[in-house]
């Protein structure tokens, strides 16, 4: 029988985890930790955490972020699980603010033993359900139902409507599975205090930005009868698509270039004039989507 080469099974292991592998799957595979220790000097691999290396790695530049998350939960455990910002990174989720811990739930006595022994990972003890984790292309996660129920009580008012607006407008949930995530959330900290912000989710805000903006122009009293209005040029191009300002003379626009650019308030009248009459503040916010 012939022998099996050492490193065709592991670019196989790495392929399957994202270019990482651990260790342990080296020394069952018959590399030696002497030449891990050779590949790490060389630069060939990259030790992205404990006992877990990105192989055939690129020396100057960043690791993918893919990479990290899977090495992050390699080195945690077989029964670590993505969760919070990291698992919505995973679903697409937008709305949180960079965060470039890796955030693992471990459970019981795990989570404890091994709590500030990684850098750069965060680890949890979350009581996960059956029917509450998922697999995101191959890297364990909770539900985009559970990630919700667990950061929308953990954050601000505007970060949770971003949250919930983009899992809407993403299609990553239909506005009858925040039923699910209120559901979720009863009995938690946090939980009463967050749930009045369903009812201002709005599924054609297509960025955080936007939801930001829109509860805003809310809080001053004047909700925006649209979320977005296409800038032209002569031509009939669409060259940006702007959105409604809080305040200032200019508005938040998202180019349709990679260039940032700002539209003058005069620009913009017209198009906004019908959105500058004077409203009660308790207009309702929210709009297709949304549930109460």
């Amino acid at each position: 029988m012939s022998r099996v080469d050492p490193w065709d099974v592991i670019s196989r292991v790495a392929a399957r985890q994202d270019g990482v592998v651990t260790a342990e799957q080296c020394r069952q595979a018959g590399v030696s930790a002497s030449d891990v220790k050779r590949l790490c000097r060389s630069k060939e691999w990259i030790r992205l955490n404990r006992s877990a290396y990105l192989v055939r790695a690129k020396p100057d530049g960043d690791p993918p972020r893919r990479s990290v998350i899977r090495a992050a939960l390699l080195s945690a455990g077989p029964n670590a699980v993505a969760t919070l910002a990291t698992a919505a990174e995973l679903h697409g989720i937008a709305g949180m603010r960079r965060d470039d811990d890796v955030h693992v739930s471990l459970p019981g006595s795990q989570a404890r033993n091994r709590r500030f022994t990684e850098p750069g990972v965060r680890l949890h003890q979350l009581v996960l359900r059956p029917g509450e984790t998922t697999t995101v292309d191959g890297i364990d996660a909770t539900t985009p139902v559970r990630t919700l129920a667990d950061l929308v009580r953990r954050v601000d008012r505007l970060t949770a409507v971003s949250l919930l607006d983009s899992s809407l407008n993403r299609r990553i949930l239909v506005a009858e599975d925040l039923d699910l995530v209120k559901e979720m959330m009863v009995g938690r900290r946090g939980a009463s205090r967050a749930r009045p912000w369903f009812a201002e989710t709005d599924a054609r805000a297509e960025s955080p930005l936007e939801t930001r903006v829109r509860l805003r122009a809310c809080d001053g009293g004047v909700p925006p009868d649209e979320l977005q209005y296409r800038v032209r040029n002569r031509n009939g191009d669409i060259v940006a698509i702007a959105t409604w300002p809080g305040s200032g003379p200019a508005l938040s626009a998202r180019p349709m270039a990679s260039r940032p650019m700002t539209i003058p308030w005069p620009f913009f009248a017209i198009a906004s004039a019908r959105m500058t009459s004077s409203r009660p503040a308790s207009t309702p916010c929210g709009s297709p989507g949304r549930t109460r």
